[in-house]
Parts: structure tokens; sequence; C-alpha cells
């Protein structure tokens, strides 16, 4: 009558130290790259950091920000010739124009903060005299606004 009540076998100390080893094997195998591709040694001498991490000059970020200026007022251009432009597109391109005209250096940055002002006004001819001043390319005019000027000349 000696019944013996067995335990289930996840409370027998013997399962938990088996369970302990498998997952310290696992870590191991898995340990062993991520040690090799930490510990690999990394040569960094001054002519590769300086090529690699060269920092922009003053006037290299004056030319950015230039660029973006005038990449926005000729997007506002071309879609005004096109007459797909929205009321919110133009306060989007206002707004980019003006905050890198603040950070433009030098005489040109009035002329940067006129072009927001005249792309806010919806003044298309000053807008396109003035970007084109500031050194951006010529836009070119499609059909169909060449055709709706036509008509617009001849009634003058």
């Amino acid at each position: 009558m000696g019944e013996s009540v067995k335990k289930p076998l996840w409370k027998k100390w013997w399962f938990w130290v088996l369970i302990i080893f498998v997952i310290g094997a696992l870590s191991n195998l898995t340990g062993k790259n991520e040690e090799n591709i930490a510990t690999a040694p990394v040569q960094n001498t001054s002519e590769n950091s300086n090529t690699t991490t060269k920092e922009p000059t003053e006037e290299e970020w004056q030319a950015s920000y230039r660029q973006i200026a005038l990449s926005e007022a000729r997007t506002v251009l071309e879609l005004t010739q096109k007459k797909t432009i929205s009321d919110e597109r133009i306060e989007s391109a206002v707004k980019v124009i003006r905050s890198q005209a603040e950070k433009i250096k030098g005489e040109d940055q009035q002329k940067f903060i006129d072009l927001a002002s005249f792309v806010e006004s919806k003044d298309l001819e000053k807008t396109k005299e003035l970007y084109l001043s500031l050194g951006g390319t010529p836009i070119e005019t499609t059909q169909e606004t060449q055709d709706a000027a036509q008509p617009a000349q001849a009634e003058k």
C-alpha cells in the first residue's frame, strides 16, 4: 500500500538543471559570432576619416540654401503655368523660401525675401524675372500657356 505519488517533470531539480545547460549552450553558439564581429580590429587612419566625414563648408551650405529656395520658386512657376497650383502649395513654398532666405548671407538675402513676397502675391512675371536673375534655369512654356497668352495679347 505504499503508493508513491509521482511529481510532475517540471518539479524535479534535475529538469531545471538540464534547462539551464541547454540555454547556456544555445547562448554560447549565438554569442561566438557576435564576439568575432564586435572584436574585429578597426583601422581608422586620419586620411580615411578626412575623406569620409568631410563637413560641408559655409559656401556649400549657402549654395544649398539658394538651390532649395530656387527649386521651390521653380515649382510654383511651373504649377502656376499649368494652372494646377493650390493656395496651400503656395503658402508652403513661401514658408520654404523665407526659411532659406533667413539662412542666406549677403546681398542675396533680400532678393530671396522679395522672391517669397512675389510668390505670395502670385505675381508670376516678377517672380519669374527675379528667379532668373538669381540664377534659376529658364522655364519652358507649354503650348497651352502660349495659346492662352496669344488671345490676351491680341485683345490689347
